[in-house]
């Protein structure tokens, strides 16, 4: 799965450059005589299985106009995440024993209204002790959604 999302994300060009890096950085690490090869190939095996973090984008939408930030610039439709979708990714990443989410990206996870709370409670309810962080600009936080958190 995560080798299909990479080539979907990375232009093939790219991917190429990547394998030589990583390629150059292998043929340095053997190396070492206290790392060696079999050590190297368990750690990537282990880097390979699995992803440490999932980031999850909830909403695309924000109450901002941050000069820095790009999201003005997308082309996509500014929407909350589609409830199947969200469903699926966590539970994917259960499967493979992710603990640590991100829900943020280019949006405001309080535009969701009180979607987020839904978003959020599934999570737990799947993976109880899953560890997130949830970045906010707090414009939208009123007492209720800080009691909530």
């Amino acid at each position: 799965m995560l080798k299909n999302a990479i080539k979907k994300i990375v232009p093939s060009g790219q991917r190429a450059k990547l394998v030589q890096a990583k390629g150059a950085v292998e043929a340095k690490v053997y190396q070492l005589p206290f790392v060696g090869k079999k050590i190297w190939q368990e750690t990537i095996n282990k880097l390979e299985s699995k992803p440490s973090q999932v980031n999850i984008e909830v909403t695309s939408i924000c109450n901002s106009k941050c000069i820095m930030c790009p999201r003005h610039q997308m082309r996509r439709t500014m929407q909350v995440m589609p409830w199947e979708l969200y469903e699926k990714v966590v539970l994917e990443s259960k499967q493979y024993g992710v603990k640590n989410f991100a829900l943020n990206g280019y949006g405001e996870i309080f535009t969701a209204k009180k979607d987020y709370k839904k978003y959020i409670n599934f999570l737990f309810e799947h993976i109880p002790d899953a560890k997130v962080t949830i970045n906010t600009n707090a414009s939208l936080m009123n007492e209720e959604a800080a009691h909530f958190l």
